[in-house]
């Protein structure tokens, strides 16, 4: 019998605050059992890094796969976009309006089908409610983090779109209302269960509405139309308020998709004011300016050339801590680019986490930091995020020295179109492997859809 299942030999190996190191990683069980230094030992599947850097599997924490419609042609296709670009494991935001009592089972097990990676989800607190579920959601399915959104005051948010349910051809579009008082209310709901995380979508309504009418009555549209209505003060502004209410019960933040100087200004204000929080950056705040393509309209938005200068800087000083896609892979068609003003927010992108980061030339311990080991800590993914032993051997062989044009045809995707068409990016995965088996491999997906297991979260006991 064979010492071990699988040894990636010489391999350049990746680690958080760590040097790069050239050795074996071998994996028994679906679990590293060593990561340091030369593997003796035979194996029953042995896979030659050609000293090629293996970084830890990379964890999307933000996703809304369930926001095109029908999950059973969607999902198989993410899921394999995903994998090509080295992610193992998917949090998926969940939104529904009525009680998640059916909706979370239903979700899992569509993803369990369909699935190659592991996932987790979030779920959005739309209403009060929805307060009634959350211990029902930390308990019965191991959810520890939760969303709000401050942009949704309506007019804002009349025709949100809801998550797909399994059997749906067409998603569902309810009407959400947002004020400051069901804030109050959501933090005081969660407070009593000690390290739930609550992530909020930080943008005060009454500026987005207020701005945007101006804008719209000046007949401007693009992306620097798009920003200038929702101006970047009103992210910091919604921080603040979030901030407050977090200290005031004790409940963690999670920030994500933080693309602005005023944001990265009051994430500092922020801790300097003892609030606990994680806070997230998107692949395209670090390449794309308003000067990009309006395919890459997006909430926040993207800014100028100034605030792409500093995300990437307050990602290397820690002020920024993880990466998510915030993907939504519509297609063109689904983007709605006929009238800007009407035309969706969002993109496809999570298979581009990896060679984006990259490409920004983050260095590579930073990298694996912000796409595994910090989105693991935030949301309480034990085994993830870590090439230690003892850890799911969850990792990904990547190629950082060659160059590749994007181009939508190749990104195994359901989108039909890329923001970053036509950019040459390098650091694109060759082999992803999830818990021991290999999910892609140049090109190939040699496992069948549907092994991904479903993440139930326990909050801290002690």
């Amino acid at each position: 019998m064979a010492t071990y299942d699988l040894v990636v030999r010489n391999a350049r190996i990746v680690k958080p605050g760590q040097p790069i190191r050239e050795g074996d990683i071998a994996v028994r069980n679906g679990v590293i059992v060593e990561s340091d230094g030369v593997v003796s030992g035979d194996a029953a599947q042995t896979i030659d890094a050609a000293g090629s850097h293996v970084l830890p599997g990379v964890i999307d924490p933000h996703t809304h796969p369930g926001l095109v419609a029908p999950l059973d042609r969607r999902l198989p296709l993410e899921s394999r976009g995903a994998a090509a670009g080295g992610v193992t494991t998917i949090v998926q935001y969940l939104r529904r309006p009525e009680s998640y009592r059916e909706a979370v089972p239903a979700r899992r097990k569509a993803a369990e089908e369909h699935l190659l990676q592991d996932f987790a989800f979030h779920v959005t607190l739309l209403n009060r409610d929805h307060f009634d579920d959350i211990r029902m959601c930390i308990e019965d399915f191991g959810v520890t983090s939760f969303k709000i959104y401050m942009n949704s005051r309506m007019p804002l948010s009349e025709r949100m779109r809801m998550d797909a349910l399994p059997g749906q051809e067409v998603n569902d579009i309810a009407p959400v209302d947002y004020d400051d008082g069901f804030l109050l209310d959501a933090f005081r709901a969660l407070a009593p269960y000690r390290g739930v995380r609550l992530n909020i979508h930080c943008e005060n309504s009454d500026i987005a509405i207020s701005e945007t009418a101006k804008v719209v009555a000046a007949g401007r549209t693009g992306l620097t139309a798009w920003s200038d209505g929702r101006p970047a003060i009103g992210e910091a502004a919604a921080m603040h308020v979030a901030g407050v209410m977090s200290r005031e019960y004790n409940v963690p933040l999670y920030i994500p998709h933080v693309g602005s100087r005023e944001g990265i200004r009051a994430v500092e204000e922020l801790r300097k004011l003892g609030t606990s929080l994680t806070v997230e950056t998107c692949p395209h705040y670090l390449v794309l300016t308003d000067e990009s393509s309006d395919t890459a309209k997006v909430a926040p938005p993207i800014r100028k050339e100034a605030d792409q200068a500093a995300v990437l800087e307050a990602l290397v000083r820690g002020d920024l801590n993880t990466l998510g896609s915030d993907e939504i892979p519509y297609t063109l068609e689904e983007k709605g680019m006929s009238t800007f003003w009407t035309e969706n927010t969002a993109f496809s992108g999570c298979g581009l986490l990896l060679p984006v980061a990259i490409s920004a030339n983050l260095p590579l311990q930073l990298v694996a930091e912000t796409t595994s080991a910090a989105p693991a800590r935030a949301f309480g993914l034990e085994g993830k995020g870590s090439l230690d032993p003892g850890n799911d051997a969850d990792l990904v062989i990547v190629d950082t020295e060659s160059e590749s044009q994007v181009r939508p045809q190749f990104l195994n995707s359901s989108s039909d179109f890329s923001v970053y068409d036509g950019m040459s990016l390098r650091g694109w995965p060759t082999v992803t492997i999830s818990r021991g088996e290999v999910i892609f491999d140049r090109g190939r997906f040699p496992t069948a859809e549907g092994r991904g297991k479903y993440l139930f979260r326990s909050l801290a006991t002690d």
